[in-house]
């Protein structure tokens, strides 16, 4: 499977952020819902987040760099939609479980 485990993007996370001498990271509040959109539809765009979220170009940004984070979608890949990591809704509310 492309996920990795809640302890490892934790662990790592945490490091960085100590690293850098800020807080724990936490998600946004449209984490899921954009991830569920993403694999819903497999393909992460950020034009897809601004219009079925109604949300800014900036935090579309955000959303894109947390779920590429957290290997929902992949890197970004120039003018193509990037990959989703995650085949199935089942698949992606079993590995948000884990990350509540």
């Amino acid at each position: 499977e492309a996920v990795l485990s809640n302890e490892i993007i934790n662990s790592e996370l945490n490091l960085f952020n100590e690293a850098e001498g800020e807080a724990p990271f936490s998600r946004d509040d449209l984490f899921d819902d954009a991830a569920k959109l993403m694999v819903i539809n497999q393909r992460g765009t950020l034009s897809l987040l601004q219009s079925k979220l109604n949300i800014s170009s900036a935090r579309s940004k955000v959303l894109m760099d947390e779920l590429e984070l957290y290997n929902i979608v992949g890197p970004f890949n120039g003018n193509q939609p990037r990959m989703v990591l995650i085949g199935s809704t089942e698949e992606l509310e079993r590995y948000l479980n884990t990350l509540s």
